[in-house]
C-alpha cells in the first residue's frame, strides 16, 4: 500500500491490467462456477442453473475440448480450452479494450432475464 501512495503510476497500471484481463477472467469465471456449482456466475441471489456444466465436445476445427456458455435459457457461447489457454497467453500482449467493448462485453454476458411462455 505505501508503494501505491508514494508512486500513483502503479495504480494506474494496475487500473489498466485489470481493464485488459477482465474479458478473459470473466469467461474463466462462467466456465468455472458452471463446472463447479452446476449454476451461471451471475450477480444477485437468484442464479440461473447452467443446463450443460460439465458438457464438453471436441471441436470439430481444432480437436480441443469445447464447453457451451449458457445464461438461463440462452446460449450465448461456446469456448474451447484453446481459446482459454491463448487469453491467457497473450495477456502479456493483449490491447487495452475500449470503454464500448468492455460495456458490450458485460452486456453479452448478462443479457436480460427471460421468463418462459406461459409462465
Amino acid at each position: 500500500m505505501r508503494d501505491a501512495q508514494q508512486r500513483p503510476e502503479l495504480v494506474e497500471q494496475m487500473r489498466l491490467d485489470l481493464r485488459r484481463t477482465e474479458m478473459g477472467f470473466t469467461t474463466l469465471e462462467f466456465i468455472r462456477v458452471a463446472l463447479a456449482k452446476h449454476e451461471v456466475s451471475k450477480k444477485g441471489s437468484k442464479k440461473p442453473i447452467a443446463f450443460a456444466p460439465g458438457l464438453a465436445r471436441p471441436n470439430r476445427w481444432c480437436g480441443s475440448m469445447e464447453y457451451e456458455l449458457s445464461n438461463g435459457g440462452a446460449i450465448i457461447s461456446y469456448v474451447t480450452r484453446r481459446d482459454i489457454a491463448e487469453t491467457i497467453r497473450f495477456i502479456p500482449e493483449a490491447e487495452n479494450p475500449s470503454d464500448e467493448d468492455l460495456a458490450g462485453f458485460r452486456a453479452y454476458m448478462n443479457p436480460p432475464d427471460v421468463e418462459a411462455l406461459g409462465g
